[in-house]
C-alpha cells in the first residue's frame, strides 16, 4: 500500500481563500467605481449652477441697464 502525501486536502481552502480575496478586491474596486462616478456628477452638476446662476445674474444685469435706460450706472432702486 502507498503512503498519500501529508498535504492532502489542501486545494480547497486554498481555492476558497483566493475566491475570497479576489471577492474583497472587486467589491473595493466597485465601491471605489461608484465614489467616483458619484463626484464626477456631483462636479458636473456643480458648473452647471455656476454657469446657470452667472448667465442669470448677466440677464439681470442687462434688464436694469435697459431699465434704466441704457444709462451705466444709473439703476434705479424703488
Amino acid at each position: 500500500m502507498k503512503r498519500r502525501a501529508p498535504a492532502r486536502g489542501t486545494a480547497l481552502p486554498v481555492v476558497l481563500l483566493l475566491t475570497a480575496t479576489m471577492l474583497v478586491t472587486a467589491s473595493a474596486w466597485l465601491r471605489t467605481s461608484v465614489v467616483s462616478a458619484r463626484a464626477a456628477l456631483a462636479t458636473c452638476e456643480r458648473v452647471q449652477a455656476f454657469h446657470a446662476a452667472d448667465s442669470t445674474l448677466i440677464r439681470c444685469s442687462r434688464m436694469l441697464d435697459v431699465a434704466a435706460g441704457g444709462r451705466a450706472g444709473a439703476v434705479r432702486v424703488a
